[in-house]
């Protein structure tokens, strides 16, 4: 009896998604050669001002990423977190999973947040607003 086998070590790129209270960047990252390929973020998609916060702004930049990958043949996605825990974070990821249940050629490796928060030391310094 022979055991099937595959590679999918190729076929693995990287989303580094990190947030801020006004932007989002999605930074897409080719696993096997560390090689950036693209960069998005809601200024690439035409959103100025208040219109980076609506679902709509999230929803377009995901179908536009959704094209760049699909169109490299890539199959297999891990999803990197960094930045702060605000909203378009949350409906970033709810969108995903529900674009990935619908379009089965993408599947999710990993889920992983990488944001650091002290467990009780010093605080921050506050970042000036200029």
């Amino acid at each position: 009896m022979k055991i099937k086998t595959f590679s999918i070590s190729n076929k693995i790129i990287n989303l580094y998604v990190k947030s801020t209270k006004k932007n989002l960047f999605i930074s897409v990252i080719d696993q096997n050669t560390n090689r950036l390929l693209k960069i998005y973020s809601f200024g690439n998609c035409g959103f100025k001002g208040r219109k980076k916060n609506t679902s709509f702004s999230i929803l377009s930049l995901i179908s536009k990423l959704w094209i760049f990958i699909i169109s490299l043949n890539y199959q297999f996605i891990n999803l990197i977190f960094e930045g702060g825990p605000y909203l378009q974070r949350q409906i970033f990821l709810k969108t995903i999973l529900l674009t990935i249940f619908k379009n089965k050629k993408l599947k999710i490796l990993l889920i992983k947040d990488k944001t650091s928060f002290p467990f009780n030391g010093w605080r921050k310094q506050k970042q000036k607003n200029r």
